[in-house]
């Protein structure tokens, strides 16, 4: 497996890592993944981004931001409470409209 690079024509079946994940090329493509469909399946799914933040206005609250190879794209947010407890909360969001978005929370001490 190699990184995918421009001005390489990948045959079918390669697999190449790119945006933080493995693709391997369903036709014969010079194209990045994803392409068109039909012309790259994820076969891995990867990390193509991560950002940390802190909430100007409450400093308590914290988080991060990912975004995945395939484009899916998720936040985790932590809170501090009052007393020694956290709230973390994961929200997944997905290119489907339907199953947009998955809500998890979890309150527990530090």
């Amino acid at each position: 497996m190699q990184p995918w690079r421009y001005g390489v024509h990948w045959p079918e079946g390669a697999l190449v890592h790119h945006l933080g994940g493995v693709w391997q090329a369903l036709v014969d493509t010079a194209h990045p993944p994803p392409g068109e469909p039909g012309e790259w399946r994820l076969v891995v799914e990867g990390i193509r981004r991560l950002a940390s933040y802190q909430e100007p206005l409450d400093p308590r609250q914290c988080g991060l931001t990912v975004a995945l190879s395939s484009g899916h794209k998720g936040q985790v947010v932590e809170l501090a409470t009052e007393g020694n407890a956290t709230a973390t909360i994961l929200c997944r969001a997905s290119p489907e409209p339907l199953r947009s978005q998955i809500l998890i929370a979890d309150l527990g001490p530090r």
